[in-house]
């Protein structure tokens, strides 16, 4: 989603006053004034023309000097109450920005055994299959072994979860139907689930306000009398509000924060960096899918701000990995990185490009933002 962080202008200050001209300006009028009340004002005496002549051009120079004064000390202070106003409308919006989703458990099934792991050894055990679709790494035939599967796993992450699970909410590729789904899910967790393909259902957002647990499953399958495109995904997030994590002690594995959606991402990458206070030297681990031709001028632009990019892997691509693109792709990156940020105690950038050639950015932390 677009973030509605309003740009602020900064507040212009009117010059200084020239001191050294208005001084010459103080000459001229008084000489002008003398002159006047000499030859027009039928003077006697110098007295005279002092009083008559040179002190009202004083007068009047001090009244215009000090409007002009006035006006810059006046702009002066408004800036100042300007930018009192800015930084804490931006202090305002740093907060909004920084606001997490919880995660207590994640489970993940994907083409490699170890998932998101595998991406994290050494460069030359790191798989590539760029443009092959491949299936999950475990025979788990029919929806129902696997929804088994995410339930036991689920358990083990959050043990007595299901005492606390209000709503489940589904997304799903072509392969499955909704009547099928429902039924399966209603036999496991006698709750059946909801269906939502917004952005805002796996990241940080204000539209709900979550009452309990609830369970993300996402479902990137194959039809089984061919092969898809894209490589097959299940995944399941246990998500849940921090005054529920508190109230019952419940582990955290990591943080989701807002999804930005913007069609600049050099625009969308300062913006994350500034209204997320991060620093350039704490990211490492930059995640990249749908975007192969921008990869070289993007590590060109994170350089220049500066950031602590690996040397040897600047940008990790998933597509390298795990092939095409799916449907699901930014809520399954979500997982895998969940995965990651778990893995290696660090902050994980996730910049996916989409069909629409939009780009999509999400930071996913191991602890809670203060």
């Amino acid at each position: 989603m677009l973030w509605p962080i309003p740009k602020i202008p900064a507040k212009a200050v009117m010059s200084k006053p020239d001191y050294k001209r208005w001084i010459i300006i103080l000459l001229i009028m008084s000489q002008v004034g003398t002159l006047l009340a000499l030859f027009l004002g039928k003077v006697t005496s110098y007295d005279q023309a002092l009083l008559y002549g040179m002190l009202p051009a004083i007068l009047l120079w001090l009244l215009f000097f000090g409007l002009a004064f006035s006006r810059y000390e006046h702009s002066v202070n408004a800036a100042l109450l300007w930018n009192e106003e800015t930084e804490i409308t931006k202090r305002h919006w740093q907060r909004w920005s920084r606001k997490q989703q919880i995660v207590v458990s994640n489970v993940v099934l994907s083409p490699e055994e170890n998932g998101i792991g595998a991406l994290l050894g050494n460069l030359a055990d790191i798989p590539a299959y760029p443009a092959k679709a491949r299936p999950l790494f475990i025979d788990l035939p029919g929806l129902i072994n696997r929804l088994e599967f995410i339930d036991q796993e689920t358990e083990k992450q959050c043990p007595g979860y299901r005492h606390y699970l209000s709503e489940i909410f589904i997304q799903f590729s072509g392969k499955y139907q909704k009547e099928m789904i429902g039924q399966e899910v209603y036999k496991q967790w006698d709750l059946y689930p909801k269906y939502s393909d917004k952005v805002e259902l796996f990241c940080a957002n204000d539209e709900n306000e979550l009452s309990g647990l609830v369970l993300l499953i996402f479902l990137q399958g194959w039809d089984s009398r061919h092969t898809e495109k894209y490589s097959e995904f299940i995944t399941a997030q246990l998500i849940a509000s921090d005054h529920f994590v508190s109230q019952y002690t419940l582990p955290i594995i990591s943080a989701v924060g807002r999804c930005l959606s913007s069609d600049s991402l050099f625009g969308a990458l300062d913006m994350l960096s500034e209204y997320n206070r991060l620093k350039s030297e704490s990211i490492r681990y930059v995640w990249v899918s749908g975007m192969d031709d921008e990869r070289e001028k993007l590590v060109k632009h994170l350089l220049e701000k500066s950031w602590a990019l690996p040397d040897k892997r600047p940008l990790i691509s998933l597509d390298h990995s795990f092939g095409p693109p799916g449907p699901l792709m930014f809520p399954l990156s979500v997982s895998l990185l969940v995965d990651a940020a778990k893995n290696t105690g660090e902050v994980q950038l996730l910049i996916l490009r989409n069909e629409e050639s939009r780009y999509l950015l999400c930071l996913i932390v191991r602890e809670l933002f203060l």
